[in-house]
């Protein structure tokens, strides 16, 4: 009865031992870098239905797959070096393009810039569209005024390359809203001045204006460009203002 009792208890033993190490070896497999890698993602949100392909080979994480905005291929990398700090990235991630039309997606961009917190009448940025990559063109009047619009657009879909071509031009606050008060106090235009896009924008570039924007007139260009030049301190006017009828 004993020698029965050795026998199984023996057997219960390896068979314990044997399942610890299947848990050993599971526990392992779930804590390799491309595992964590992943589970990381997926907290996240940021990998979800496979859209994001891990592999490791060595010291290099390799990503690849579609999201949705650069903002977001920028994220992953960003996740991944939070958990993998001691790997180099390679980001192969590219943007999802809806074939949409230049001109939409060029809308698109410029309404969301335009609705944009930090941009003033004090900046002037246009929008071009070509097959998802995106040229910004324009002026802005603070040094990170153009990153920070570059962060907006990053985050819109079918965008897929970012052309920032905006500069940065110092001038006079003072010039600045000069221009303004006498444009804006102007019963023509007191009214866009409540607008959340003013039609007139006004670009200071050392002593000089330069007027952007569009309106419905020529008489409300001209106008503009008059009281610009006989309200404020500025040597220069260049009125770039279009009649958009």
């Amino acid at each position: 009865m004993n020698r029965k009792l050795v026998i199984i208890t023996s057997i219960l033993l390896v068979f314990a031992c044997q399942m610890l190490a299947v848990s050993q070896e599971a526990k392992k497999t779930e804590t390799t870098p491309q595992t964590m890698i992943e589970q990381h993602l997926i907290q996240k949100g940021l990998l979800s239905n496979n859209n994001i392909q891990v592999s490791v080979a060595g010291k290099t994480v390799t990503l690849k797959g579609v999201m949705a905005t650069i903002n977001a291929v920028k994220n992953a990398e960003k996740e991944v070096k939070n958990v993998a700090e001691n790997y180099t990235i390679a980001n192969e991630l590219e943007v999802k393009f809806s074939a949409v039309p230049d001109s939409v997606l060029a809308r698109t961009v410029q309404d969301r810039i335009n609705s944009f917190v930090f941009y003033t009448i004090f900046d002037w940025v246009t929008v071009e569209a070509r097959t998802g990559t995106v040229t910004l063109k324009g002026s802005g009047h603070l040094p990170w005024t153009a990153k920070q619009i570059q962060t907006v657009v990053e985050k819109i879909k079918n965008v897929q390359k970012i052309d920032n071509q905006i500069q940065f031009v110092q001038g006079s606050d003072y010039i600045r809203f000069q221009a303004a008060r006498a444009i804006y106090n102007d019963p023509s235009f007191e009214f866009y001045a409540f607008m959340p896009v003013p039609p007139v924008h006004i670009i200071v570039n050392g002593p000089e204006i330069t007027l952007e924007g569009n309106v419905r007139a020529e008489s409300l260009k001209n106008w503009a460009g008059i009281l610009a030049e006989f309200n404020t301190d500025a040597i220069k006017i260049v009125n770039n203002i279009m009649v958009i009828r």
